[in-house]
């Protein structure tokens, strides 16, 4: 007699509910990324600038709860803080990515500092 063993347990790929946009912020002002995601979980997130990774440091907090995740740039203010903001999401189903180009400006602006996945 054979026995076959069927695992139950669906592991729905993840993906972005709420994609980043392109935003721009006023010098000084604070500036979070915050991305919305659905999805089996372990989720594991990745964040890069212009290309490469960036973690919790001196210069970013970064928070993962079971649907979102958030990048908060402490350094705003400063010229480096411009440029393409990428977040990446994965479990063992899938793997989805978003980007953002944000900008700096002087003044008043229209956009939210918060940019949203």
């Amino acid at each position: 007699m054979t026995t076959i063993r069927v695992d139950k347990a669906f592991k729905e790929p993840v993906r972005f509910i709420k994609k980043l946009e392109n935003t721009s912020v006023i010098v000084g002002q604070p500036l979070k990324l915050v991305c919305t995601y659905t999805g089996s979980q372990r989720v594991h997130v990745t964040w890069k600038k212009d290309d490469m990774l960036i973690w919790a440091s001196y210069q970013y907090n970064v928070l993962t709860t079971d649907s979102t995740c958030s990048l908060e740039v402490l350094y705003s203010d400063r010229p480096a803080a411009a440029g393409k903001y990428s977040c990446e999401i994965s479990n063992e189903a899938g793997i989805d990515v978003c980007h953002a180009h944000v900008s700096l400006g002087k003044g008043t602006s229209t956009n939210l500092p918060i940019a949203l996945c």
